[in-house]
């Protein structure tokens, strides 16, 4: 079976005044809803990393909480961005399962 490629702009910003990295999503061509609204990579961190001392791994819906917006695709369509800067990655053999190594992630 052939994957897709579908395409996923997200932006990322930094606020020098909080000393601190947002990402946002911004656009898909699958005409998903999602939120546009800026989310710190602080809370993104905290929670993957919550998520990684559980030692068990997760699906993207673990990463809805990070979303003042509850939109259905919100966590799914952060897990792509996430997925492409290399900070999470899925199991082998289960490609809706994911896992973070916080030693591999620099701030």
């Amino acid at each position: 079976m052939p994957a897709l490629s579908l395409i996923l702009l997200y932006q990322l910003g930094f606020v020098v005044s909080l000393n601190q990295l947002f990402i946002r999503l911004l656009s898909n061509d699958t005409g998903g809803y999602f939120s546009k609204e800026w989310v710190p990579f602080e809370d993104i961190f905290h929670k993957l990393s919550m998520l990684s001392k559980a030692d068990k791994p997760y699906t993207a819906t673990a990463l809805k909480p990070c979303f003042i917006s509850q939109l259905q695709n919100n966590a799914g369509f952060l897990v792509a961005a996430l997925k492409s800067e290399g900070l999470i990655k899925t199991l082998s053999g289960k490609s809706h399962l994911l896992s973070f190594e916080p030693e591999h992630y620099q701030s």
